[in-house]
């Protein structure tokens, strides 16, 4: 039997339980003496099935009802009748602003992750960035000059060529980055991108 406890009638909590209970109709009495001094044969428990109630099997202060096998909980009940609940709107656009921020986010965790040169790991945080650019710019003015670099491994003396290297390959990353998030927003608007996994592999591309 499927019973339901219902607090403002909302169901709240659902349970099993069986459908016919044991109950003692006559308790056991042992053999024992009689006033007259006699023994008198003692008689087994008597003892009978019937059908469950709720009552059965819940303390009082928690009041559950037999319900139909349909019922669940987060249905409601509406005089002798329990009513699902309706399916819950979802805004797609609230979903596709959603997705956007996850691709925005995938997008600055790439573009800030760093990007191997040669054989130099070059940061990429957003400092970095700016950094490059100014010695890449000094690099285009003052070819002959050399550049005291500090990579992720340490600091480095490389001549401009590899300087103006290093800035268009981090400007590079940068634009790849801005380019591959600006593509899935245009899928997600069309919806040909509407989930997580596929703004991953998307990006992973």
């Amino acid at each position: 039997m499927k019973v339901a406890r219902i607090e403002n009638g909302v169901v709240v909590e659902i349970a099993q339980v069986p459908d016919t209970v044991t109950v003692i109709v006559s308790p056991e009495i042992p053999p024992h003496i009689g006033e007259d001094g006699e023994e008198i044969a003692g008689s087994p428990a008597v003892y009978e099935e019937r059908p469950a109630t709720p009552a059965d099997f819940f303390h009082p202060d928690f009041v559950f009802e037999a319900v139909g096998e349909e019922v669940a909980e987060g249905w409601t009940r509406e005089g002798n009748v329990f009513v699902a609940p309706l399916p819950s709107v979802v805004d797609p656009n609230e979903v596709k602003a959603g997705l956007k921020a996850y691709a925005a986010s995938k997008r600055f965790v790439i573009e800030t992750g760093g990007i191997v040169v040669g054989e130099s790991i070059i940061v990429t945080d957003r400092e970095s960035q700016a950094l490059i650019t100014g010695a890449y710019n000094l690099a285009l003015v003052e070819p002959d000059e050399p550049v005291d670099f500090k990579g992720a491994s340490g600091w480095v003396e490389i001549s401009s060529t590899e300087m103006i290297a290093i800035g268009l390959a981090v400007a590079r990353h940068v634009r790849s980055c801005f380019r591959k998030e600006r593509q899935v927003t245009k899928a997600i608007d069309e919806g040909t991108v509407s989930s997580i996994p596929e703004i991953d592999a998307a990006f992973a591309l």
